[in-house]
């Protein structure tokens, strides 16, 4: 299952999956396309953590507004705040000119480990993007007032600086630089091999011209978009799938919109 780029076998046998054996587990989008503006999506942003002299790109963070971001818990989970940086400016990684030093983490309280049941989190930078890119605009938030859908064959977005493939090849690393999107659908659970699905979060996937299209390892805590009243709205956020482009597993997101209220407590953004 990938968490983060993480390896986390234990979780798929134990809690959600049937009819598997040792099939690795990866978060980078297989399929879509370069997203070739930087105003088509300006909240996207990424996760740096330092490791040893380097900080070193993690996973994918949604700016909400103000100082606020979010991500997918697990990214978070036990990271110490002096060692991790948001950065965001351009679709292109070696270009992102804003970098913010983070000052709170607020993970949610029902958050579990074992099974990445409310796998959300908050992120405080110590400052607004907005001071180094004034026309910066967040990413919309599903209040009330967005008829969010989370029926099967909902058509969604997901982007990502996540891997195509689980094996990368030398010609492939300056491809994973740039920022993909990917058309995907809500898939139900009972077309999957999943034993069960938590309460808040889907499984979304998609085939174009045969070939199996998701999210895979460095998408974890990136955005799952959809379009309501013409504008992009916060559904989701990319949490896990085992393997990737497997649409036997698809990749697994956190519902946004039952958090809502939470996001609004802690943050102040609406």
């Amino acid at each position: 299952m990938y968490i983060c780029g993480i390896f986390y076998i234990n979780f798929c046998k134990n809690y959600i999956y049937k009819n598997m054996d040792d099939t690795k587990i990866t978060g980078r989008i297989i399929g879509g396309e370069n997203v070739k503006e930087n105003n088509s999506y300006p909240f996207m942003a990424t996760f740096w953590y330092l490791d040893g002299p380097y900080y070193k790109f993690k996973a994918g963070a949604i700016w909400i507004g103000g100082p606020y971001f979010m991500t997918a818990a697990h990214c978070v989970y036990e990271r110490d705040v002096r060692m991790i940086m948001i950065r965001m400016g351009d679709v292109h990684l070696e270009k992102q000119s804003v970098e913010l030093r983070v000052s709170v983490i607020v993970i949610h309280p029902d958050f579990k480990r074992a099974t990445l049941e409310n796998d959300i989190a908050i992120i405080r930078a110590v400052e607004s993007p907005t001071i180094h890119f004034p026309n910066l605009i967040p990413v919309i938030l599903p209040s009330n007032k967005y008829k969010v859908d989370y029926n099967p064959k909902t058509p969604l977005k997901i982007l990502g600086y996540g891997r195509e493939t689980l094996e990368i090849l030398p010609n492939q690393m300056k491809h994973l630089l740039e920022l993909r999107e990917l058309d995907i659908v809500i898939i139900s659970k009972d077309k999957t091999n999943y034993k069960r699905v938590p309460k808040n979060m889907f499984v979304a996937g998609n085939v174009i011209n045969g070939v199996c299209v998701d999210s895979c390892i460095g998408d974890s805590g990136g955005p799952c978009l959809q379009f309501i009243g013409g504008v992009w709205v916060l559904v989701g956020i990319i949490s896990c799938g085992v393997g990737c482009g497997n649409m036997s597993y698809p990749g697994m997101y956190i519902k946004v919109q039952p958090y809502y209220g939470w996001i609004v407590k802690y943050s102040g953004i609406q």
